[in-house]
């Protein structure tokens, strides 16, 4: 799946503009949008950390930030763009013998930055058709309300979980219905802890600001004006697709479905596949620190130890 989208795409580029346009991009962009994306790991290791303190507060953010960057390297070789989460959640379960309280805070995480995305996402959606009547927009306002609605549902759900859990189908089968009750409570934790609930929200607002800016950067390295609310809507359609399992770190499903989706706000082919290469560039950049960090971890454990677990 990787290698056919991917090929879809470069076969539809044209190579000299392509080269041309890659020789105007500036260094100095560059550099920042590294930054960018480096000190993007980094918050988005702060805000696990903070998730993490309803179940223990002696896991450091030196810890936290480093298991972010050796997952983020692992990503590049699992399915969908978190495969490489399962890696924290399993050091985290080593070091606190429970996999409800390894897991929910990674879920959390997960969760709450994919509400604010479609939240942005959807807004932006709106805005967007309400100025311009652009359909890829008014798709995205009916995609952002349908996950928010699905986000609130489970949540819902979770106020319940008593009754969740003695559906008939679920209480027949002991080990899945005490897996979903240890898993729900663990959520339910966090009602004691709105404070950092707003933290973590906060934190992901602060992340989509600076990808959404480093993204504009990239266009305006190469003198391409964009819509900004198009973009946005752009980033949350293909971020959220991008998670499905279908292809190795989302590789070809999310590189065409911005390619294909930025084309429909009037930007050209080429520059919109040289924007997410260097996307893609720097993120490799980035998750290379995290590769280092594994491969001279004193505690790490051998790959194979982690699958047999």
């Amino acid at each position: 799946m990787t290698v056919s989208l991917l090929t879809i795409i470069f076969s539809k580029v044209d190579w000299g503009n392509f080269v041309s346009a890659l020789k105007d991009v500036k260094i100095g962009v560059l550099s920042l949008v590294l930054a960018f994306a480096f000190l993007n790991i980094v918050i988005s290791a702060i805000k696990w950390g903070v998730l993490l303190q309803p179940f223990s507060s002696s896991i450091s953010y030196w810890y936290t930030s480093k298991l972010y960057f050796i997952t983020f390297f692992f990503n590049n070789f699992l399915p969908g763009s978190i495969g490489g989460d399962g890696y924290r959640v399993y050091k985290i379960y080593k070091l606190l013998g429970s996999k409800s309280v390894a897991f929910v805070p990674v879920f959390i995480e997960r969760v709450s930055g994919l509400a604010v995305l479609v939240l942005v996402g959807g807004t932006a959606a709106a805005i967007d058709f309400i100025a311009n009547q652009n359909k890829t927009s008014l798709t995205g306002v009916f995609i952002g309300a349908g996950l928010i609605l699905a986000i609130t549902l489970f949540f819902i759900l979770v106020q319940y979980k008593d009754r969740v859990v003695a559906f008939s189908f679920i209480a027949k089968i002991k080990f899945v219905a005490n897996a979903i009750d240890k898993f729900l409570n663990s959520i339910l934790v966090y009602r004691a802890y709105p404070s950092i609930i707003v933290k973590a929200i906060i934190v992901s607002f602060i992340f989509y600001f600076l990808l959404i800016y480093a993204r504009v950067l990239l266009f305006e390295s190469l003198d391409v004006n964009i819509s900004l609310t198009g973009l946005i809507v752009v980033i949350m359609l293909s971020s959220t697709l991008a998670m499905l399992p279908i292809s190795i770190n989302g590789y070809g499903v999310l590189d065409l479905s911005f390619v294909h989706l930025i084309t429909l706000y009037g930007i050209n082919y080429d520059s919109a596949v040289l924007v997410m290469m260097l996307h893609r560039c720097i993120l490799i950049t980035v998750s290379l620190f995290g590769g280092l960090l594994y491969a001279f971890s004193p505690d790490r454990e051998p790959i194979n130890n982690i699958s047999t677990q």
